[in-house]
């Protein structure tokens, strides 16, 4: 069966509409975190620091010397939970 690009397109929309109707947004928690302020290092330089790649869950963290460890607990333990 061949289909044209706008039969293709309207069977596209029809089924991203039934998606939706059909999805719980309840199913997907986000968190918002909030970090303490004094866990912030203001003082960024662009790519001057060593630091440490870390991907979890395709999330993917820099760490530097500079990184606080109780902010890279909150942010290792969010990562975790991400799915």
């Amino acid at each position: 069966m061949n289909f044209t690009a706008a039969n293709y397109y309207y069977r596209l929309r029809e089924v991203r509409k039934a998606f939706l109707n059909h999805i719980s947004y309840d199913a997907v928690p986000q968190s918002i975190v909030p970090v303490p302020a004094e866990l912030i290092s203001g003082n960024l330089r662009s790519g001057s620091a060593s630091g440490l790649e870390v991907s979890i869950n395709n999330v993917c963290i820099r760490v530097t010397n500079e990184t606080s460890p109780e902010l890279l607990k909150m942010v290792l333990q969010v990562a975790a939970d991400v799915k």
